[in-house]
């Protein structure tokens, strides 16, 4: 029998329940594979109504307006014709505006619906698209505005005991309601107001807890997640990313954390616990103009000894930092997969030194290049402002390059002198690597001379053609990108 006739011996149950793994619109793609499976996605338990994949925000006002009514009508009669009554893995609805007279019905059918057939995830999403640009440049204002929740969370939700994994985006809820859902796993709460005496009341009664992501709260104190009464939580992923906090301090206290994302201000107190196998932290940083950073350098390497996981990301912000402390030549990390989102500008250069060096077995380094978030601070000068310096060959000669590195990539690649050194370096130096990836940058320099991708990649092949490969396994690759 040909692998492909394989599935037409399942029984139609069976491929509902494969069917369910994929994504909601993964799951729609199904019903074109052959006359069978025209109608068997509509049985999924896994069920996502998202009005963003009906919607062009670039259309005109008309036209947004008609797609909208479109995803209403699909999702209510979908909803109309579910005809299975077992329960569902997933339930999620992203809608904006949800109080307009068109959406009301929609959400009147839906939730009940979620709750009905047992809906162990269930996800709400009332949030604008338009928010988060919004609130970006209000950052830049250095404002403190934001929108208000959309729409309460049904009471009936409160009920639904049965939920292990609950989402809310814009939606307001009661927390002394809420912690009534002992068997949560997993909480997401974004664009909301969470207080910090509400947080504790979530940590203290949801003992199940296993992933917490808190996105866009306002009006928390300061972050201070641990157990109480001597319980230690059971978390393991912990998000907080760009959320606004009354003082400027965070504790931490899971011992069995794997996963830590923190997008925000810098602290100047970080106490944190976590695992001893922490696997992975993504550290981003916020900083306003005018902030002080002298002296923060030693709350970014304490940080950073507390946390010492396998995988690391660090913004700009902290390679900048970094250097202000005392230890200005590094530490020793367990890391064995580092990516350093930068401008390869020099005051980063000695960051970028600092954390190669205090990773002795690293194996994979990835170089992120471009990226808007990536700014340079004013008024601040690394300790040693000279290229020549900072990025002469012998600041590569670490054991790490010479003796772990397998795989180093760089994107947004445009052949400027540090990119260029780095990428020499690691060739010339790097007697166990495997793998290069040069990803180049799809922009056009207008500040030199109107550079552009087809200069990026000569300059990349110059590089390759003039540096001799320490590695005999090396295998080197050139990507481009679109828009």
């Amino acid at each position: 029998m040909a692998h492909g006739d394989l599935f037409e011996t399942l029984p139609d149950p069976l491929i509902c329940i494969i069917i369910s793994f994929l994504t909601f619109k993964e799951a729609a793609r199904t019903s074109i594979l052959a006359k069978r499976w025209r109608h068997l996605w509509r049985s999924t338990k896994t069920i996502e109504f998202n009005e963003r994949f009906f919607i062009k925000p670039a259309d005109p006002q008309e036209t947004r307006e008609n797609q909208r009514s479109n995803f209403i009508d699909f999702a209510t009669q979908w909803i109309k014709s579910y005809k299975d009554n077992s329960s569902i893995n997933h339930f999620s609805l992203t809608i904006s505006n949800p109080k307009d007279q068109l959406s009301l019905p929609l959400l009147d059918k839906s939730i009940p619906f979620s709750l009905s057939r047992k809906a162990k995830s269930l996800r709400l999403d009332f949030t604008d698209p338009a928010w988060e640009q919004q609130q970006q440049q209000q950052q830049q204002d250095h404002l403190d505005n934001h929108p208000l929740e959309a729409i309460d969370l049904p009471s009936n939700v409160y009920e639904h005991g049965a939920l292990e994994s609950l989402e809310l985006f814009s939606c307001k809820f009661d927390m002394s309601e809420l912690v009534k859902l002992r068997n949560l796993k997993h909480v997401s709460l974004g664009w909301v107001r969470l207080l910090l005496s509400s947080l504790k009341a979530l940590l203290s009664n949801c003992v199940l807890l296993e992933s917490l992501s808190l996105v866009r709260c306002w009006d928390i104190d300061h972050v201070q997640v641990k157990g109480t009464r001597g319980r230690n939580l059971k978390l393991k992923s912990l998000v907080i990313e760009n959320c606004d906090f009354n003082e400027n301090w965070l504790e931490i206290e899971a011992p069995r954390l794997k996963y830590l994302k923190y997008n925000g201000m810098v602290s100047s107190y970080f106490d944190v616990q976590v695992a001893v196998d922490m696997e992975e932290a993504d550290l981003d940083f916020r900083h306003y103009d005018g902030q002080a950073i002298l002296g923060l350098g030693d709350v970014l390497l304490r940080l950073l000894n507390l946390l010492n996981p396998t995988k690391l990301t660090l913004c700009s912000y902290f390679l900048q930092g970094i250097t202000s402390g005392e230890n200005r030549k590094g530490t020793s990390l367990d890391v064995k997969h580092l990516k350093l989102k930068t401008r390869m500008h020099n005051n980063e250069g000695w960051g970028i030194n600092f954390m190669i060096y205090s990773c002795p077995t690293l194996e994979t380094l990835i170089i992120d290049i471009g990226s808007p978030a990536n700014r340079i601070l004013q008024g601040f000068e690394a300790p040693y402002n000279d290229e020549n310096i900072t990025w002469r060959d012998q600041t590569f000669g670490y054991v790490c390059i010479k003796r772990t590195l397998k795989v180093f990539e760089i994107k947004g690649f445009k052949g400027y002198l540090n990119e260029s050194y780095i990428v020499k370096n690691v060739i010339k130096y790097g007697r166990v690597m495997e793998k290069l990836n040069i990803y180049i940058s799809n922009e056009v320099d207008h500040q030199a001379n109107g550079m552009n991708p087809e200069g990026y990649i000569r300059t990349a092949r110059d590089i390759l053609a003039q540096t001799r490969k320490a590695s005999p396994l090396l295998q080197i690759s050139i990507f481009t990108t679109t828009s």
